[in-house]
């Protein structure tokens, strides 16, 4: 009977190794467990944030894109004033010669009539 005793008291103390080996398991699983939801929490609040700084950055975009189109078109009514002035000041400037050239044929035919001297009259201003 001892021999059987001694068999029940070592396959007590095996079973009772295996029930706190595998109580030793769940706690450490259950450990491992909670790390993970804490740095899937942690991995979503980051998600979020990154989230949150892509869309300032899409946003920022949008508005210098908004900017540089407000810049072109600015650009572009510039470059319009400028060839129209361009336009203007040589049409100007043809006016001038032009205005120049009868003048110097004004001038050519007033050249033709003389008047003698009997016929000047001068005149003083008050």
């Amino acid at each position: 009977m001892r021999n059987l005793a001694s068999k029940s008291q070592d396959a007590a103390k095996n079973t009772t190794d295996l029930i706190e080996g595998a109580i030793e398991n769940v706690n450490n699983g259950s450990k491992n467990a909670d790390s993970t939801s804490e740095a899937l929490i942690t991995i979503v609040s980051d998600t979020r944030e990154v989230s949150e700084i892509i869309s300032n950055i899409s946003s920022s975009a949008r508005e210098q894109a908004d900017s540089i189109t407000a810049i072109s078109d600015s650009v572009r009514q510039i470059n319009e004033v400028v060839q129209t002035n361009t336009a203007v000041s040589e049409e100007f400037a043809a006016a001038a010669q032009e205005l120049n050239s009868q003048a110097e044929r004004l001038k050519e035919l007033v050249s033709f009539f003389r008047l003698s001297e009997a016929h000047k009259t001068y005149v003083i201003s008050a």
